[in-house]
């Protein structure tokens, strides 16, 4: 393809997309954007448009690998109103399936599942392209029995390719959910010796991920810490910003259960950067509500001196405090903080409490009181 002039290479484009996504498994990130670009700009000043739902696909999948989650649901998008512009209803539901994983990010796992149910490929390849995003959002809705049921039509007991870390992986940590330990520390065995074949930075990632999760729910906490170690390590060198995340933030959860809070809060903080970063609003909740949760268990002195006064807030609780006297309602806090509307009203409620008044003007009148002192 490099050796063909754009006007020999004008009617071979359709060579360029699957080009594009072995590189990306291959984690040749630059080559594949450098393939993707130069075909979208040929097909575009050349009235191919037949060729751009393909082009468009494979790049949405790229910047979803490499964690720039705006850009990939915005490529997801545009492939399918290309498909619809040509009027293919396979091309619709590919452009659809290469969206699930950036809906989980950012929409969670339940919006994924909902957008997942939309999109039937006829093509035995896509359609396990999409469960794999659809076992994904399985495991964080919590559905470890489904997870068993999709995984059992992919994973067979020879597999070894790229896509068997993946499901090897998510039947682990869904047996760990169910309880299986014996079975669920086997197979993340066999993803850790399928990546270390492979000997990809992203598979062993992922291999390392599910172990830090199989190793949490078995109680093996302090094994379970230096996995997720080993998964940032790996996503890293894999340039995957998004997974590194979600490696120190398994990691915190980890430290958190084993009663180290300090180390805790340094994991959720790398991990919310990280999140922010990649634009993966879901996940970003997620660990916030994580970190709040941590929040609520920390050991605080008691300082008799402090009720009845700003003092007396928690962290959380004096950010609500401090919305409200800005003049936000309820809701509006929720959706600043990823927080409910009722978790918010419960940490207002407290605030009412510790301040000793009775209203939102009053919780305003003491912030004011405080920064005027």
């Amino acid at each position: 393809m490099d050796g063909l002039g754009d006007a020999e290479l004008r009617d071979h484009l359709h060579v360029l997309p699957p080009l594009a996504w072995l590189e990306l498994h291959l984690e040749q990130y630059g080559n594949a954007e450098r393939h993707l670009a130069r075909g979208k700009e040929i097909a575009l000043s050349n009235g191919r448009a037949h060729v751009m739902p393909y082009l468009l696909i494979s790049s949405s999948a790229l910047a979803e690998r490499t964690g720039r989650l705006d850009v990939a649901w915005q490529e997801g998008l545009d492939a399918y109103d290309a498909a619809v512009a040509i009027g293919s209803a396979e091309l619709m539901a590919m452009a659809t399936a290469v969206r699930l994983r950036t809906a989980v990010w950012q929409q969670g796992p339940h919006a994924a599942l909902e957008l997942a149910a939309t999109a039937s490929p006829s093509s035995a390849w896509w359609t396990a392209e999409a469960d794999a995003a659809v076992v994904t959002a399985q495991l964080l809705a919590d559905r470890p029995a489904a997870v068993v049921t999709t995984v059992a039509g992919h994973l067979s007991p020879e597999a070894a390719d790229l896509a068997a870390v993946h499901w090897c992986s998510s039947l682990a940590m869904a047996k760990s959910a169910l309880k299986s330990w014996d079975e669920a520390l086997e197979l993340s065995e066999q993803a850790l010796g399928l990546a270390s074949a492979l000997d990809l930075p992203f598979h062993r990632g992922l291999a390392h991920l599910a172990r830090t999760r199989v190793l949490a729910q078995c109680g093996q906490l302090p094994a379970s810490v230096s996995e997720a170690e080993a998964a940032a390590d790996w996503f890293t060198r894999a340039g995957s910003p998004l997974h590194v995340a979600m490696a120190f933030a398994l990691g915190a959860e980890s430290l958190a259960t084993a009663g180290d809070l300090q180390g805790a809060r340094a994991g959720f903080g790398r991990a919310k950067e990280g999140y922010a970063a990649c634009d993966a609003s879901w996940l970003l909740a997620s660990v916030r509500n994580s970190e709040s949760r941590l929040g609520a268990r920390s050991p605080r002195p008691r300082r008799p001196e402090a009720a009845g006064t700003v003092d007396a807030l928690s962290g959380r609780e004096r950010e609500v405090a401090e919305l409200v006297a800005a003049g936000l309602t309820n809701r509006e806090i929720a959706t600043k903080l990823f927080l409910s509307v009722k978790t918010v009203e419960a940490h207002l409620a407290r605030v009412f409490t510790k301040l000793d008044v009775k209203s939102r003007v009053g919780v305003a009148q003491r912030l004011a009181s405080r920064d005027l002192g």
